[in-house]
């Protein structure tokens, strides 16, 4: 594999802690890294230019504005382009698959098993197991979909392969901070709830073989509001058997599905009764309740 043939990009802000792992997982597949910062106050942009990476600064809007900002200035002439985060890394037979797979020309997405390590137990259980997301493509085929949360990247002429091995999100942060960066998360999913409504904005047509997972989500969207969070915890928590991985097993069920879930409901409550109170638009209400403009 020649030098740069894969350019990894990373969207960073305070991520200090978790940086130079992520990078140093990278090396195992000779990757170029690009980190595009928003504003960090600690040592992420001196350890990623210690790390031998490309830092930018670019202000933030949302996820799939700031990557694809990132893919339009800073991975020309790259065959492929990796999407990761700063506290995730690859395992070493991740590592050894992605090297494989790049040289088989007859593939342009590469999809890895996302695994969540959650307080220091790898979640194995309550679908957590089998999360393929697309993390590479060739150079000039896909992009971020316009989305506000759960954004996916959309390749033309999508002819994708499953990697081996693990990319493994785990955060060394505190739950506090666990806790507040969910609360940015549910208004910013409470704006994608109301868009399947609405229709604020235009989104993808489709997500490859993450295509299944979003029309399920848009079922489970129609649900009636604050029931369908328990549906979800008890088909993660109990059919999928979230049980088996101990107290992180529950407490992770508990968080993503009963808390997480009722806070996206309450914030999408509170734009509808906001609309109706003051007869104003949506677009309006969510810039009024939830702090964000869509664009």
């Amino acid at each position: 594999m020649h030098a740069n043939k894969i350019v990894a990009i990373i969207l960073t802000k305070d991520e200090e802690l978790h940086l130079a792992r992520c990078v140093e997982s990278l090396k195992k597949i000779n990757a170029k890294v690009v980190v595009v910062d928003s504003g960090s106050s600690d040592l992420t942009c001196k350890i990623a230019k210690e790390n031998g990476c490309e830092v930018y600064f670019n202000p933030w809007v949302n996820y799939s504005h700031q990557f694809n900002y990132a893919l339009n200035n800073f991975v020309g002439g790259a065959d492929w382009v990796f999407r990761i985060d700063a506290d995730e890394y690859i395992d070493d037979q991740c590592a050894e698959s992605i090297c494989k797979k790049v040289e088989d020309e007859s593939v342009n997405a590469i999809y890895l098993n996302r695994y969540i390590c959650f307080k220091g137990r790898l979640l194995k259980q309550g679908g957590m197991s089998k999360y393929y997301m697309l993390r590479l493509w060739r150079g000039g085929l896909g992009y971020c979909e316009n989305r506000w949360m759960d954004e996916h990247i959309v390749v033309e002429g999508e002819n994708s392969s499953l990697c081996d091995g693990k990319l493994v999100d785990e955060s060394l942060k505190p739950f506090g901070w666990w806790l507040e960066k969910h609360v940015g998360y549910a208004k910013r999913e409470a704006v994608d709830v109301l868009n399947q409504k609405f229709f604020l904005f235009r989104e993808s047509a489709g997500v490859g073989k993450n295509s299944k997972t979003r029309f399920f989500k848009k079922i489970f969207n129609i649900l009636p509001i604050y029931i369908r969070s328990w549906v979800l915890f008890f088909y993660r928590y109990v059919i999928l058997g979230g049980f088996l991985d101990g107290r992180q097993g529950y407490e992770w069920a508990f968080m993503q599905t009963l808390w997480y879930r009722n806070l996206v409901d309450m914030n999408v409550k509170d734009v509808l009764e906001y609309m109706r109170k003051f007869d104003v638009s949506c677009s309006e209400a969510i810039q009024e309740k939830l702090d964000i403009k869509v664009v």
